[in-house]
């Protein structure tokens, strides 16, 4: 059994089952958090927000190795088969995307319990199970490695959503028959060993033409650098609502989760729209690119007026009590730093497609300093301000990024 042309699973519409996959997805990770105000207390509703904040780790491991497995993939041209070693470096994904999701997650319960000292039961029992089910999504993200490096890109963001919709479902029923985050967990386990059924349904038919150039594995330094970048991409779009729990009051930090995480969403869109575009960008023309790279990111400074708008309007209605309780200027500094943000990673993709890595240190360093920045910030003015920290790390992020991908286009020899 051969697996599908790339051609046939683009012409299904990978754009329109990601645009549905966010939809459902920041159904589960915004618009679910007011209805869990009603069904537990609002301090159980923060440490659930605490722990879903770990649930970046999954994609930080398997950065440092999927995309460069994906240009080696799409490198060998139009074939209609994996190559024939795919098994064996499969299996090399999932050992290393293990052992370092482990320690990720030992450096992640670690701050849990600086942040929670004395965790329930069910708080407890929660956090073992949510791990668990990042394991379990973890080996899904490895086999879509295949798939996407292939031109299969709408393959996978049906089997996400399929798999999004089953947590979902779950979340609603289990939360509201259990009111605690071991119910919420559960459902995450659920949606966890759906995904990665079938990822493996999905996969099963690959491997068995021995004809064709085989993947190689990427080199270390790439994956160090890589590894590097997107852990220090986590400390700077995913550490906020951890920071805005330890600073805040606990209905206000609700509040804050549920603006930040409706921002942020863009960068999942923007986070889409390179998956879908990157084994192109990887052949592109460099003129046609930059052209693209600069209408990408000129769109999210659209974000903070219309931010605004959605704001204003829902604080006229009786959710605003409970979701608007922010003052202006801190809902404007956290739209901007949202479109800035979007910017930062279509301009590192376009650098990394073609194999430029000279801006990773830089902005893991700049990255790595947004929690410090925040904190310095709350300290040095009020705990409101600590959003002046991420916005100023993703300025300069931006501009590096920026520079770094117009340098790589720009240089001799690129198509």
């Amino acid at each position: 059994m051969q697996p599908e042309t790339g051609t046939r699973w683009q012409a299904r519409g990978a754009w329109s089952a990601g645009i549905t996959l966010f939809a459902l997805e920041t159904a589960q990770s915004v618009l679910l958090l007011p209805l869990l105000l009603r069904w537990m207390p609002a301090v159980d509703v923060t440490l659930w927000i605490s722990l879903t904040a770990g649930l970046g780790l999954v994609n930080a491991a398997a950065s440092a190795y999927a995309l460069p497995l994906v240009r080696a993939v799409a490198g060998r041209g139009a074939q209609a088969a994996a190559p024939h070693n795919w098994r064996l470096l499969c299996q090399r994904e999932d050992r290393l995307g293990a052992a370092l999701l482990l320690s990720l997650q030992a450096l992640f319960a670690a701050v849990l319990a600086w942040q929670v000292p004395a965790f329930a039961w069910q708080g407890a029992a929660a956090v073992l199970v949510l791990f668990a089910a990042m394991h379990l999504r973890l080996t899904a993200l490895n086999r879509f490695v295949w798939l996407n490096g292939m031109g299969q890109v709408g393959r996978d963001k049906q089997i996400l959503l399929k798999a999004s919709a089953v947590t979902l479902t779950a979340a609603l029923v289990l939360a509201a028959a259990t009111g605690s985050v071991l119910g919420l967990a559960l459902a995450s386990a659920l949606g966890a060993v759906a995904l990665r059924w079938w990822a493996g349904q999905a996969t099963r038919g690959f491997g068995h033409n021995p004809q064709g150039q085989p993947a190689t594995w990427p080199a270390r330094r790439e994956m160090v650098g890589l590894l590097l970048l997107n852990l220090s991409g986590y400390l700077n779009l995913g550490t906020d609502v951890l920071v805005a729990n330890q600073l805040l009051p606990t209905k206000q930090a609700v509040s804050y989760a549920f603006w930040s995480r409706a921002l942020m969403s863009t960068c999942l869109l923007a986070g889409l729209y390179t998956q879908i575009r990157f084994p192109a960008w990887a052949q592109a023309d460099a003129a046609v690119l930059r052209t693209e790279l600069h209408a990408a990111v000129s769109l999210p400074l659209l974000l903070p007026p219309l931010a605004l708008l959605a704001y204003g309007a829902l604080s006229l209605t009786d959710l605003g009590a409970t979701l608007c309780l922010l003052p202006w200027w801190m809902f404007t500094v956290m739209a901007a730093t949202a479109g800035l943000a979007c910017a930062v990673v279509v301009s590192g993709q376009v650098s990394t497609s073609r194999g430029a890595y000279a801006f990773l240190f830089p902005s893991a360093a700049v990255a790595c300093t947004a929690p410090a920045l925040a904190l310095a910030s709350a300290a040095w003015a009020q705990p409101l301000a600590f959003v002046f920290g991420y916005a100023a790390a993703n300025a300069l992020l931006a501009a590096i990024n920026l520079w770094h991908a117009r340098q790589t286009l720009a240089r001799p020899g690129i198509a």
